[in-house]
C-alpha cells in the first residue's frame, strides 16, 4: 500500500516537528519542480482513476530490491504492471508476468515506453529515478 502525505503532491519539504507541518504554497509561489511534481501526480492519479486493478486487483511482487520494485496486479479483465528504478544508473527487469498479464503489448501511462509480453515474460529498461504503469 502506498500513500500520499499533505505536500507530497508538490514536493513540499519539511523536517522534524514542527517544521513537517508547513503550510502548502499557493498556485503562484509553486517553481518549477513543484509543478513538475504535481503535474505528475495528477498524471498517476488520473492512471489509477482508469485502472480499477491499481485499486482492487490482486497484487504480486514480482521484484524488490533496494533499487528495483515492480508487481503485477488484476481486476477482473483490467491488468497492471507497474516499476520502480530509484537508483541512478538504468535498470534492468526481466519478469515472469504470467497469469496476471497475458501475452501482448502494453504501453507505460507514464511515458511512450511499450513493451512485450510473450510466453507470460517481459524485460525492459527504467532509466534512474523513474516509475512506469504499463496496461494494454
Amino acid at each position: 500500500m502506498f500513500f500520499i502525505y499533505y505536500g507530497d503532491e508538490v514536493g513540499l519539504t519539511g523536517a522534524g516537528d514542527p517544521d513537517n507541518r508547513r503550510m502548502m504554497p499557493v498556485e503562484t509561489a509553486l517553481d518549477s519542480a513543484q509543478k513538475s511534481v504535481r503535474e505528475h501526480f495528477s498524471t498517476v492519479a488520473a492512471v489509477r482513476s482508469n485502472h480499477p486493478a491499481l485499486r482492487y486487483g490482486n497484487r504480486r511482487v514480482l521484484i524488490a530490491d533496494p533499487d528495483r520494485y515492480a508487481f503485477a496486479r488484476r481486476h477482473f479483465d483490467d491488468r497492471v504492471l507497474t516499476a520502480w528504478n530509484r537508483g541512478s544508473g538504468t535498470a534492468t527487469y526481466k519478469l515472469n508476468v504470467a497469469p496476471e498479464l497475458p501475452d501482448g503489448t502494453y504501453k507505460n501511462q507514464l511515458g511512450n515506453q511499450t513493451i512485450q509480453v510473450k510466453n507470460g515474460e517481459t524485460e525492459f529498461s527504467l532509466p534512474p529515478m523513474t516509475s512506469a504503469v504499463f496496461t494494454p
